[in-house]
């Protein structure tokens, strides 16, 4: 301990390793104050705000996804790393080095070989539920769109496929318009399923429902299995919308799918698109490059959601990075002469979701040389612009009184008005 007695006084000296104290003519160097080991963290630079997480409690080594490798990871000395769902975690990149912990930035994890790091003692964690609020805005936005543009109907109910994070809360938004819903989740029916809901098995859904969204994990073996779980149903002839895994299809499905018959978000093979069934007249009404859940609010739920997990296992002290914004004012919404209630609703929605922009700048890349498409892909989805979600925003008072002619009526019959279902979709109303 220093002793700071008068005439005694410590200063710190930008020419001294450490701490210099000044007693009189004769100077003497001391000990540097111990500092307590930072973790070094590999991360993915696609990883948003990681340097306000945890650049004072840990040394972040941000790199580019395809830079992380077993080398890199060897040469750095990384204690933890940091990914996303384009680097597959396993053995292969792990073995050799000092890594302890992994994080995944997403809600899904099936690029991650989680036996092979429990059986390394290796800590793993990801983040659950954390793009689901995008996911459905997501979904919302791209039915009432293909319904506006009259290539889709809203007939019959909806089948929502896998009840998880994303289904439940589709399920929740889709009533809130006024639309029936089906529900199957064979793990979750048998667990004890959910208080008040029936469910429903997979070709009884596909039987009933003219449109299906798909929300299941990639699995691979068991009854339950979802990889490639649509082959014995080649004969669908509905409406199918895909944010889940792309190998829950396959390229055979979308081959004979009726025209105009899917909404794609996530690919058989991806990132090497079955290019042919995008063309003029295709079964692709609409496609997107992976993106349903890449919001703003969902990528730094992520960040602090790994962060926290990181914290927790390395014993740091947590940052809290819960802060409440402004909402942004929504007051130019470009609405056709003779709209419905849908229409409104489908033109508010696609002023916060750049949908026709997505489909056009993939359908783009079907144009270019095979070994480029890749590739750009790939850039299509590290340089997305995200988003803002509904409860980012207010509905502007001009706005407010350009849809008062719709306000009252309803999307679908016996369902809610226009006013509240833009309120259950999370729009904040005018003076509200």
């Amino acid at each position: 301990m220093f002793n700071n007695a008068p005439g005694r006084r410590c200063q710190a000296s930008a020419h001294a390793k450490g701490v210099v104290l000044d007693r009189g003519p004769a100077v003497r160097h001391c000990a540097p104050v111990p500092q307590p080991h930072k973790p070094r963290i590999v991360a993915d630079a696609a990883i948003i705000n990681l340097a306000n997480a945890l650049g004072a409690v840990a040394e972040v080594v941000p790199v580019p996804s395809e830079a992380i490798t077993a080398k890199l990871l060897a040469h750095t000395r990384a204690d933890g790393l940091l990914v996303r769902s384009v680097t597959a975690v396993g053995r292969e990149l792990l073995a050799g080095s000092q890594v302890r912990f992994v994080a995944s930035a997403t809600a899904g994890f099936d690029h991650v070989e989680r036996e092979w790091l429990a059986q390394q003692q290796i800590t793993f964690a990801h983040a659950p539920g954390c793009n689901a609020p995008a996911v459905v805005h997501w979904v919302v936005s791209a039915l009432l769109w293909a319904v506006h543009i009259g290539a889709w109907s809203l007939d019959g109910p909806v089948g929502v496929v896998g009840v998880g994070q994303v289904g439940r809360r589709l399920v929740h938004a889709l009533r809130g318009i006024g639309l029936r819903c089906m529900l199957s989740d064979p793990p979750l029916a048998t667990a004890g399923g959910l208080p008040g809901e029936q469910f429903y098995s997979l070709s009884e859904v596909i039987t009933a429902c003219p449109t299906i969204s798909l929300h299941v994990p990639l699995t691979r073996t068991g009854r339950d299995a979802t990889w490639h779980m649509l082959d014995t149903h080649l004969g669908f002839s509905g409406q199918l919308i895909n944010t889940s895994r792309g190998d829950v299809c396959t390229s055979n499905l979308i081959a004979e799918a009726p025209p105009r018959s899917l909404i794609l978000d996530v690919w058989p093979g991806e990132p090497n698109l079955p290019w042919e069934a995008l063309g003029a007249g295709g079964p692709v009404l609409l496609a997107s490059p992976h993106v349903a859940g890449y919001s703003r609010a969902s990528k730094l739920r992520a960040t602090a959601m790994v962060a926290s997990a990181v914290c927790e296992h390395f014993g740091l002290p947590r940052h809290d990075l819960a802060k409440s914004q402004p909402r942004a004012v929504l007051d130019t919404v470009k609405i056709p002469a003779g709209s419905t209630a849908i229409d409104v609703c489908a033109c508010v929605l696609a002023a916060t979701c750049a949908l026709r922009e997505d489909d056009t700048q993939v359908r783009a890349l079907s144009h270019l040389k095979p070994h480029v498409r890749t590739h750009s892909f790939e850039v299509l989805r590290r340089s997305y612009d995200l988003r803002h979600q509904p409860h980012d925003y207010r509905l502007g008072t001009e706005l407010w009184a350009k849809l008062a002619p719709w306000l009252g009526k309803r999307l679908v019959a016996g369902g809610p008005q226009l006013a509240s279902v833009l309120r259950t979709l999370g729009f904040a109303l005018p003076h509200s």
